[in-house]
């Protein structure tokens, strides 16, 4: 049996990928994809949004007054207004 999708080895949050609004890092993403790539695999790719295991949201959306809910408070609000203008910016 020949498996030709691939995780990465380990999670991209949101957090890691914008430290700050409109300035992303994919370094270790493009890290995990050539990785795969020269494997010939395809990569699966998921960046965390959120997770109430770990903390994957970034400060300034935070400090930004986007609504959160969770017993911890660090899980985003699917329909606020802030949450889906940045998560449009993070998937363009």
């Amino acid at each position: 049996l020949e498996v030709s999708w691939v995780y990465p080895s380990g999670e991209v949050t949101w957090k890691e990928v914008e430290p700050e609004r409109g300035i992303y890092n994919w370094n270790k993403l493009d890290q995990e994809v050539a990785k795969v790539q020269v494997k010939g695999k395809k990569i699966w790719i998921q960046v965390l949004t959120d997770n109430p295991d770990a903390e994957v949201i970034p400060q300034w959306a935070i400090d930004s007054g986007m609504h959160q809910i969770g017993e911890k408070m660090d899980k985003p609000v699917q329909w606020d207004p802030l949450y889906l203008e940045y998560l449009e910016g993070l998937i363009k």
